[in-house]
């Protein structure tokens, strides 16, 4: 902690109320920082006085200062008195500093003895969503996250197709200081696939009911490989115009799509994902995956077990592919296993990222 030094005569204390006195500023010594800073707002007599700074001397110069007549007078009543004090006073925070110097040198000395184990941040999770769904539909598994102590990053997926999507992930795994694992969901797998090659921070890619395709294949591809996916016919396509003038389709889950995407959740939680969701274009199952990052990265993968959006087989199928480390399935779970088990989901990602840490 940062460590003041005040010391000033009585007499010159009671003598400030009745004169504005120019007082030189003091020096702090940062004992965790390692260096010395300029205190701010404090104030103190101009005689000159030395601090050390984790075992040098650091002495600070006096500047001229300004007295009216009533100091001057008062300084020649009390200048022997106020020298002992000084003396008294910088000894004693001379003697206070050196203490606290000492002991955290041998801290630093403790804590950087050879063989000691030091302690590893934990890596940054970051989340990203599918279509027909928005970062809210994590926001379970988040708790259940930062309950364990995880720092956790909603990545916000534009929904418009790999060219889109994937760079602008990447862009925010980039912004990211330190070890990630990457989890996604859906068509947020297919996304972390391509967004994640050559990332060296991500250590670990964890796929939720997702897609995990091999460089060339669409999620079209993938989708129909296994029978099973009930959601297109409760998807509405709604036209809108891009930014180059000619018209895309953006597919939304219809109110009546909850036995298809959600079934085991709550219908008034369904009402609200399906009204907050973010559609995606039609043309995200059309574009072929340009990188397959987990030929590189470390899987973990989970399926849901009743899931008529993405075939159970299907993602079986695309994690051992993949070569997960670990698959669990949740019998039970619909598509939306982050909102219906978030514990299972969230258990999931900090197996992985307690395995790369």
């Amino acid at each position: 902690m940062p460590v003041s030094i005040v010391g000033r005569g009585d007499e010159l204390a009671r003598l400030e109320e009745q004169e504005e006195i120019d007082y030189r500023r003091l020096f702090e010594v940062d004992f965790f920082g390692g260096r010395a800073v300029k205190s701010r707002g404090r104030r103190t007599p101009a005689a000159p006085e030395s601090t050390s700074h984790y075992g040098s001397s650091l002495t600070s110069t006096p500047r001229s200062v300004h007295r009216t007549r009533p100091i001057d007078q008062a300084r020649k009543l009390m200048s022997a008195d106020v020298s002992r004090r000084r003396v008294l006073v910088s000894g004693a925070a001379l003697a206070g500093s050196a203490a606290l110097i000492a002991g955290a040198e041998g801290t630093a000395a403790a804590a950087g003895a050879p063989g000691d184990a030091q302690p590893q941040a934990k890596p940054t999770i970051v989340l990203v969503h599918g279509g027909y769904a928005d970062s809210s539909c994590w926001n379970a598994t988040i708790a259940e996250l930062q309950h364990q102590g995880y720092i956790t990053i909603c990545g916000s997926n534009p929904l418009r197709g790999i060219p889109t999507d994937a760079p602008y992930i990447a862009s925010l795994l980039d912004s990211i200081s330190g070890p990630v694992v990457l989890v996604a969901h859906s068509m947020g797998g297919t996304v972390i696939t391509n967004a994640a090659a050559g990332k060296d921070n991500v250590k670990a890619l964890v796929y939720i009911s997702a897609f995990v395709p091999d460089v060339g294949e669409t999620q079209g591809d993938l989708i129909n490989k296994f029978p099973g996916s009930e959601v297109l016919p409760v998807s509405v396509p709604v036209p809108y115009t891009k930014a180059d003038g000619t018209t895309g389709t953006d597919l939304y889950l219809s109110k009546d799509g909850q036995a298809a995407f959600a079934a085991d959740i709550p219908t008034s939680t369904f009402r609200v994902l399906q009204a907050t969701q973010r559609p995606f274009d039609a043309e995200s199952f059309v574009f072929p995956t340009t990188a397959a990052a987990w030929k590189t990265i470390p899987v973990w993968g989970l399926v849901a077990g009743r899931d008529k959006a993405i075939p159970p087989a299907c993602e079986r199928w695309m994690y051992t592919r993949a070569n997960a480390r670990k698959i669990v399935e949740v019998p039970t779970s619909s598509h939306v296993a982050m909102i219906s088990h978030p514990k299972a989901v969230a258990d999931l990602i900090a197996d992985a990222a307690e395995a790369v840490a």
